[in-house]
């Protein structure tokens, strides 16, 4: 259970304003790749769904970067 005003878009909000920070690609990286590794771990998921997680967030950001 989450807690009251937690929401996982929350979470990629404060991550997506990191990357824009020197080093900040790589730091977003390495936290998503813990964050990732932690729901694995205290079993909330599978490899796969992270996987699939992480694919389909890689591809909605390439698609915000394609000119409109």
């Amino acid at each position: 259970m989450e807690a009251v005003g937690s929401r996982g878009t929350d979470h990629l909000a404060a991550l997506h304003c990191l990357a824009f920070l020197p080093g900040g690609v790589q730091l977003t990286v390495a936290l998503i790749a813990l964050v990732g590794w932690a729901r694995i771990r205290i079993g909330h998921h599978t490899p796969t769904q992270v996987a699939a997680g992480t694919l389909v967030g890689v591809l909605v950001s390439l698609g915000d970067l394609l000119p409109m």
